[in-house]
């Protein structure tokens, strides 16, 4: 039981940078798709004008 209280101390640091890790990479997409798409919408806006 000892043992595996002290491995998971260990591991959880790393897990949560690998979460992190994750998640701005998420961010990171959902970003590019979502500057593509107020492009459009501006382009799109403008044209009309």
């Amino acid at each position: 039981m000892i043992k595996l209280r002290r491995l998971a101390a260990r591991t959880l640091p790393e897990d949560i940078v690998q979460r992190i890790f994750v998640m701005n990479q998420l961010i990171k997409i959902y970003e590019r798709s979502r500057e593509s798409k107020i492009k459009w919408c501006s382009d799109l806006y403008f044209k009309i004008l």
